[in-house]
């Protein structure tokens, strides 16, 4: 078992764990997520990294945000939790929400992230597919009277018989089982009223992951893979990976052939080997 530490960054209790000794590698979750998803990279890397791993604003058990869950917001949280740390260099590991955190604090402080895997990047308003709903979303039912409306649509709709059959197999790929512990976590925090606050926010806030707005040049060369679940339900490989690859001048991709969008729970043994062989080349 882990410990888990709970440290104030101005008005948020951040919730991480941190285990290991040596070269730091920092974990980053998905949206909805918490530290949890990663469980089987810190027990593996642990052995030979100082791991740490924390729960997003919003998420696990972290404190409720008190404003949009933005990625500036997430930026700003990473950047006081990595200073309050004192962690001068690590490697960045991030999965959705995660990864483009990571890109984003990689612009700002490029000395300090020694290398990147990218999983799975959010694709901001494009994960909204329907146009017309986007537009509506992003736009006039961010604020009000029409988000509220929005939030009690949204907060019914989790109800729905069909809607809880889905959650949380849609995460996961078709090796998902209801008795994995990723999942039983996963299906206690969908109960917790904060967490349905925490993803409501963060929908309204996904105009600020589109890579696109926020991407200012493509990466170096070497610094940063990219890993896709091919059955990823949330996240599509076919409109989102190379979409995501050309934007970040990424030349190679490796997918996870019955990964969905946790595919680093599922297969752990693949992901550990490719984050592995990756800092060990680049970092």
């Amino acid at each position: 078992m882990f410990q888990e530490h709970l440290i104030r960054l101005g008005k948020y209790d951040i919730n991480y764990v941190d285990e290991g000794e040596g070269e730091v590698m920092l974990f980053l979750h998905n949206g909805g997520g918490f530290w949890q998803i990663w469980e089987h990279q810190l027990r593996y890397f642990s052995q030979t990294h100082r791991v740490i791993a924390l729960d997003w604003v919003g998420f696990g058990e972290s404190s409720v945000a008190e404003e949009p869950q933005t990625l500036a917001l997430y930026e700003q949280v990473l950047q006081s939790f990595v200073n309050a740390l004192a962690l001068p260099s690590f490697f960045l590991v991030g999965n959705c929400i995660g990864a483009s955190v990571a890109l984003s604090y990689w612009q700002t402080h490029p000395d300090r992230v020694r290398a990147m895997v990218l999983m799975n990047i959010c694709p901001g308003e494009r994960m909204i597919r329907i146009p017309l709903v986007r537009r509506f979303l992003l736009g006039p039912a961010k604020e009000g009277r029409l988000r509220r409306t929005v939030e009690a649509i949204f907060r019914l709709s989790l109800q729905l018989p069909i809607v809880k059959a889905r959650f949380p197999r849609i995460l996961f790929g078709p090796t998902y089982s209801p008795t994995h512990s990723l999942a039983q976590h996963y299906l206690a925090k969908y109960k917790q009223a904060r967490q349905t606050a925490g993803r409501l926010n963060l929908l309204f806030a996904l105009r600020s992951f589109t890579l696109s707005s926020f991407l200012r040049s493509p990466l170096p060369s070497g610094l940063a893979i990219m890993i896709w679940g091919v059955n990823n339900q949330v996240v599509s490989l076919q409109r989102e990976a190379n979409h995501h690859l050309d934007l970040l001048g990424i030349k190679e991709m490796s997918n996870i052939a019955a990964g969905g969008h946790l595919c680093m729970y599922e297969f752990p043994v693949q992901i550990n080997h490719l984050i592995e062989q990756h800092i060990q080349e680049y970092g």
